[in-house]
């Protein structure tokens, strides 16, 4: 502005003569300056007045800061999951890779690692996906939306009020300079800006103040009417911001703590059988020491040196010796073995614990997480007493040497219990006796049953019902299995058709009823009768004369059920296939009605025959039926026996693969060829 003035032709401070004025461009200039000054002052005191009252921060500005800080958060963690997933599928394929050129670089046990970790390489790749954060990403942005929304409320709110005190403060101005008089020598139409006189416009100060007083009125309307809206807005916010914030922070947390236990739970078994390889106790070989250069030097880990990191290893010696870690790897995990491997539930029995991979002699042993008492030990095994057991099946077994917690061996199913079976209701030719080695006394299970005279009457049958085995996936099919060893044989007599044959026997009545008493006539009639008196029920000469029975032998080998003749069997002929020491095994398969017999020898599939059951005296539980005839002598009850899984390749109503023939019997080469039967249906018994 002075410089204008300089640059005018006269001076408007004083003017020389009441009619001296500027020139017109002069003038043009100064008024463009008075109207950008006015413009500025105005900007001024609207910035004066909001300094006076300092302004508050936006109640929705610390919830978006956490919005914008959770999101960042998210998108870094995706980030890392991305860049960690890469570099497992990369290290996958590296691997593989590295196996393809060098099939023969990494031994078994460390085979067998790799393996796990790169099958949990596989199931965590869904999770580094990070698909679990990515959906919290909607919720996110409606926040975010929700806080932009309040700040231009907050805004507009502001910018309001402080329009509405610049009028204010304006139109007070305003009003007390239009009573104030002008300095001596201006006039109505001059104003003083910076100390000069400058002509003012055309409007008169009355006008100013009644255009200010108008848009004061705006002002406090605009106020007025939205400050209710305004005030409804920022209330609700408040009662929405501590969800908001809670939700952010704890989406987020339980997202990203999912991930790592999801993680966690399946790196799990990687990181317990990584950690298991080798620690105190296992049996390691040592490779590259002097004299042991093929396969390695025997050894047992001991544990790791602090600071040098190498593995301190005990020697079959006794030296204990440091090498590094390169140079050992496992030499297999301890093994167990209990002799014999089978007991009774009812009553306890001594056992021989075998072991291997131990450093001292064995102190404890565990069988089925019980103590058991240890009568003898030494390096290398223990004599034990197993103790009974109300449940049979499988056990586990642990043995343990001094200090062993760095010491131990381990057998999953070690051991296993069974529930004894035993001959009962017998033929007045027969003689039953306990096994060698069994207790002895009145309840000893009598599981020999020998002919002592005579070729007949050596019908022996199980002292109680056998157990059914259920079959897995098929529980309409009812399965019945035992084993007898053949002990003794006479030699064959010329012209005698007289032999051993096998099946199960009904007592006659359904399970839930009383047992039957003897029938008239002397005949068979109750099984379970004569199993608690033997001496009070006739038990018929032959096994084939049962009433309630399904058998299978003599020779020429036959079916009979019920008492009569079913078919002919081709493919097994006992009187000279059956032998000392051989294992016969009988498999019942019940399905509604409709039985099966297989005949098993030394775990092979002789025979197999269908029928139907006669009527509902044959549902329940049979009993195992064996007719110690002829040649055979003597036989035992096998105890704790599974089915063979040859018996198991069909169902009921499929016909097992058939067995080789015994070359011992050159006779008969007519009957002993690819199992067949007479009929291709369930047959019937024939008058």
């Amino acid at each position: 502005a002075q410089a204008i003035l300089a640059q005018a032709p006269m001076t408007v401070s004083r003017p020389a003569q009441p009619g001296a004025m500027l020139s017109a461009s002069a003038t043009a200039r100064l008024r463009r300056w008075v109207t950008d000054f006015r413009t500025e002052r105005r900007s001024r005191r609207l910035s004066a007045a909001a300094g006076a009252r300092p302004a508050q921060p936006s109640p929705a500005e610390p919830l978006s800061r956490l919005v914008s800080l959770v999101r960042e958060t998210a998108t870094q963690i995706s980030a890392c999951l991305e860049l960690f997933r890469n570099l497992q599928s990369n290290f996958a394929r590296g691997v593989q890779d590295f196996l393809v050129l060098d099939s023969a670089g990494l031994d078994d046990p460390a085979l067998g690692l790799l393996r796990i970790c790169l099958t949990l390489f596989q199931e965590c790749e869904p999770l580094l996906k990070g698909e679990g954060l990515q959906r919290l990403s909607t919720y996110w942005d409606h926040v975010a939306e929700d806080c932009e929304n309040i700040a231009g409320i907050v805004r507009s709110r502001d910018e309001a009020f402080r329009e509405l005190r610049h009028y204010e403060e304006k139109v007070a101005w305003l009003k007390t300079r239009a009573g104030h008089a002008p300095p001596s020598g201006a006039s109505d139409s001059e104003e003083e800006i910076g100390g000069e006189l400058l002509p003012e416009a055309p409007v008169r100060r009355r006008d100013r103040l009644s255009r200010n007083q108008e848009k004061l009125s705006r002002a406090r309307g605009l106020v007025e009417t939205n400050r209710a809206a305004w005030e409804a807005e920022l209330r609700a916010f408040e009662g929405r911001r501590a969800g908001h914030a809670r939700a952010l922070l704890l989406g987020l947390l339980g997202g990203y703590c999912r991930l790592l236990g999801d993680f966690g739970s399946q790196a799990a078994d990687a990181a317990e059988a990584l950690e298991g390889e080798l620690k105190p106790g296992t049996a390691v070989r040592v490779m590259g020491l002097p004299g042991h250069e093929a396969g390695g030097c025997p050894a047992t880990f001991t544990n790791t040196e602090e600071g040098t990191g190498r593995c301190v290893v005990s020697l079959q010696d006794g030296e204990k010796t440091a090498v590094r870690p390169e140079s050992i790897c496992p030499a297999g995990p301890a093994e167990v073995s209990l002799e014999p491997a089978r007991g009774p539930c009812s009553s306890g029995c001594e056992a021989d614990v075998r072991c291997s991979g131990l450093d001292g002699p064995v102190s404890e042993v565990l069988v089925n997480g019980q103590h058991v008492e240890v009568l003898s030990a030494t390096c290398w095994g223990a004599r034990i007493r197993l103790p009974p057991c109300a449940v049979k099946g499988h056990v586990r077994v642990e043995v343990r040497a001094a200090r062993w917690r760095q010491r131990v061996a381990v057998a999953e199913a070690g051991f296993q219990y069974y529930e004894p079976i035993g001959f009962g209701p017998h033929g007045k030719n027969i003689q039953l006796a306990a096994e060698p080695g069994a207790p002895a006394g009145p309840e000893a299970t009598k599981a020999l049953a020998t002919r002592v005279s005579g070729l007949l009457d050596g019908v022996a049958l199980t002292a109680s019902p056998l157990p059914a085995v259920p079959l897995e996936g098929l529980p309409q099919v009812v399965r019945y299995y035992y084993e007898i060893e053949v002990q003794e044989v006479a030699q064959r007599v010329t012209g005698t058709t007289r032999t051993l044959s096998l099946g199960f026997a009904w007592s006659g009545q359904r399970p839930q009823a009383p047992l039957v008493q003897e029938a008239s006539g002397g005949c068979f009639a109750g099984i379970a009768a004569a199993s608690t008196s033997a001496s009070s029920t006739r038990m018929p000469e032959m096994a084939r004369n049962l009433p309630r029975a399904f058998v299978v032998g003599g020779d020429l080998p036959r079916v009979y059920l019920a008492g009569k003749e079913l078919s002919k069997v081709t493919g097994w002929r006992p009187l000279f296939d059956v032998g000392a020491g051989a294992v016969l095994g009988a498999l019942l398969q019940v399905q509604t009605g409709t039985a099966r017999l297989t005949i098993l020898q030394d775990g092979v599939v002789r025979c197999a025959v269908d029928a139907e059951l006669p009527d509902g005296r044959w549902d329940g539980p049979p009993h195992g039926a064996v007719d110690v005839c002829g040649t055979v002598q003597r036989v035992a009850l096998r105890q704790g026996v599974e089915i063979p899984r040859a018996a198991l390749q069909g169902a009921c109503g499929e016909a097992p693969a058939p067995g080789p023939s015994s070359p011992s019997g050159a006779r008969g080469t007519a009957q002993r060829r690819c199992l067949s039967m007479e009929s291709s249906g369930p047959a019937r018994p024939r008058d």
